[in-house]
């Protein structure tokens, strides 16, 4: 059982930096306009818009964290990373064909 619940702990602490990345990724995004992004990026920005608006004035970032930890503990951005995973023409090709015969 004490694996089990390291194991918990450590995908929490990955979904919170996870959500901090997002969460700086999509400001720093912000920064740049008016250019702007590829269309896949700019369809994760637009989604995590839609859970965090953006950084204007100074607040403490632990709700915004919070809700974008809850989107992807909830998936939503699963279908971002599937989609790029088989279509980026630099990875596509490293990535092991899933093989049910094998361990």
């Amino acid at each position: 059982m004490n694996a089990a619940l390291k194991m918990r702990q450590i995908v929490e602490d990955a979904e919170q930096v996870l959500a901090i990345e997002l969460l700086c990724a999509a400001q720093g995004l912000d920064y740049r306009k008016p250019l702007k992004p590829g269309k896949q990026i700019q369809q994760v920005l637009t989604a995590i818009r839609k859970i965090v608006p953006p950084l204007e004035a100074d607040r403490p970032p632990a709700t915004d964290i919070n809700q974008l930890v809850q989107a992807i503990h909830a998936g939503l951005f699963d279908a971002f990373a599937d989609k790029q995973k088989s279509t980026h023409p630099e990875v596509a090709h490293k990535i092991p064909a899933k093989d049910s015969g094998s361990l």
